[in-house]
């Protein structure tokens, strides 16, 4: 008989299970950087954040894994023909959300910063939790939702316009957006300032992507006139 090589589904969910090894490793790291930078593993409120947000995280991609593998698998790589700007901002945001945020809340820990009132702590875990989850959405319903910005000729791009998407262009920016917000609340000033800087990168990513997207994806332009809005 004739043996066969892996099928294509095979490969996707391969794929599938190392770019969710890959963020379970950007989490674990991103909790060393905190720990380190405070200088002690007693930190209530750091140990409560890792465990929830690594713990949402990880059931957020096993939705995921039930159906969405090939998107998966397509996040795991920064494509060839990715937008030469976002070969520069990719990085420097990645930098920012998976370690120097939490290395400036862990610093804040360290320098013995005034803690956020308990209730902005309860509030900033709840608005964590909720992005966890609610970034798993644009992800299911555009299925070129990749982690670097090109136009995917190889995957048959088009446009899409359900769901989230119906309301703004860019819905999971905008859940970034809502989670960066969320971290001073919980870890302060320190963590704010890092906020701030992943939030201007944010609205300048969304403005480069949408103008290439209108400039070269077929559609795009009428998807504009009809969902005003990019972020909010």
């Amino acid at each position: 008989s004739e043996c066969k090589g892996p099928s294509a589904m095979d490969n996707a969910n391969q794929g599938a299970r190392k770019y969710i090894g890959k963020l379970l490793l950007q989490r674990i790291l991103g909790a060393a950087a905190f720990f380190l930078a405070a200088g002690t593993w007693n930190v209530p409120r750091g140990i409560l954040y890792f465990v929830v947000y690594i713990l949402a995280s990880m059931v957020a991609c096993l939705i995921l894994y039930h159906g969405h593998t090939e998107i998966l698998d397509a996040r795991r790589e920064v494509a060839a023909n990715t937008k030469s700007w976002d070969k520069i901002l990719l990085p420097l945001l990645a930098l920012l959300a998976y370690y120097l945020i939490y290395l400036a809340a862990g610093l804040s820990v360290r320098f013995a910063c005034p803690q956020t009132p308990s209730a902005l702590f309860w509030a900033g875990m709840a608005v964590m939790l909720a992005c966890c989850f609610l970034s798993v959405w644009p992800v299911m319903v555009n299925r070129n939702f990749e982690s670097s910005v090109r136009i995917q000729d190889d995957r048959e791009q088009k446009v899409c316009s359900k769901g989230p998407y119906s309301f703004v262009r860019h819905p999971g920016y905008c859940v970034l957006i809502l989670w960066a917000l969320s971290m001073p609340a919980m870890f302060g000033i320190y963590a704010g300032v890092v906020s701030a800087l992943i939030i201007v990168l944010v609205v300048a990513r969304t403005y480069l992507e949408d103008t290439m997207l209108k400039n070269e994806l077929p559609g795009y332009k009428e998807y504009m006139e009809k969902v005003r809005y990019r972020l909010l």
